[in-house]
């Protein structure tokens, strides 16, 4: 279970939550789980005090290209200053950097291990959790790699229907959702319109390759062809969804259109789409492959 803050259990914090920045007291709170990776080992550091940051600092140093000689002995003040996407950058690289603790001898031959380096990595990834939630910063940190934080059930329906886009036939239908994707989890420039538009796309792509090619010259027409009760077919009231969403696709503002009179289009919206797109693409998928699990998206 995720550790929830008392000011969130209680509602006496604010509810908006932080994409675009690394505030500074989520900085503050990052070098306190540094310095707490150092006492315990968990990064290399050198056994002298003033060099004990030097590790850290080195890195610091590379990702924000900065010469300028600072002492080890604290950690570098561009921690404070640099772009924020740099943040995330730097946590992801210490991942990379824990290390185990094991206990040698004194002529520096290992003779066991203290802490192994999955219970390192399992540590610092539940503190920089703990840092996110607590900071109310829309990432989740898995893996030594943040994704954008999303809905429980948008991350269901995108694992359900990546396994479904292995198949050949869904090739453009996967390059379509890949899109979507790159375009929703975009750190440093999120685009919803073009998530809206390629979540679509994709699920045009699926029915033309599942079903007509028909599909693509009237929509509407097409895919009401695809209701009925048969087993290859879909119950009236899906079938009518999928139209209203398209029609989202065209009427949302820069969604497909140059306007600024369409629907509204926010992370919401975009997230709503594409994990809708994904559930129908499984949907269909799952009419003419019976062994596949899927779930109704409603």
């Amino acid at each position: 279970m995720d550790f929830i803050p008392f000011e969130q259990r209680l509602g006496l914090s604010s509810p908006v939550i932080i994409t675009n920045a690394f505030p500074e007291s989520a900085r503050i709170g990052l070098y306190y789980v540094i310095d707490d990776l150092l006492e315990k080992n968990f990064l290399h550091k050198e056994y002298n005090y003033d060099f004990r940051y030097q590790f850290i600092n080195h890195e610091i140093g590379r990702l924000c290209r900065d010469i300028n000689i600072v002492s080890d002995a604290q950690i570098h003040p561009l921690l404070y200053q640099m772009e924020w996407v740099k943040v995330y950058e730097l946590i992801e690289r210490l991942y990379l950097k824990l290390e185990s603790v094991n206990k040698y001898d004194i002529n520096g031959n290992f003779e066991y291990e203290i802490t192994s380096i999955v219970e390192v990595q399992d540590y610092f990834t539940k503190e920089i959790k703990n840092l996110m939630i607590e900071e109310k910063l829309g990432y989740d940190f898995n893996q030594g790699i943040f994704m954008r934080r999303g809905y429980i059930q948008t991350t269901k329906s995108i694992n359900k229907v990546m396994s479904v886009l292995t198949d050949p036939k869904l090739t453009k239908t996967r390059a379509h959702y890949m899109k979507a994707i790159e375009y929703f989890y975009n750190m440093r420039n999120s685009d919803y319109e073009n998530t809206i538009k390629e979540s679509v796309c994709a699920l045009e792509a699926s029915l033309i390759a599942l079903f007509s090619p028909g599909i693509a010259k009237n929509f509407d027409v097409a895919i009401r062809k695809l209701q009925g009760m048969n087993t290859m077919q879909a119950p009236a009231p899906i079938i009518e969804s999928i139209i209203k969403i398209y029609g989202y696709r065209n009427s949302g503002s820069g969604v497909a259109h140059a306007t600024d009179k369409g629907q509204k289009v926010s992370e919401k919206e975009a997230e709503l789409i594409m994990a809708l797109t994904a559930s129908y693409i499984t949907y269909f998928y799952s009419l003419l492959n019976n062994n596949v699990e899927t779930e109704i998206p409603f």
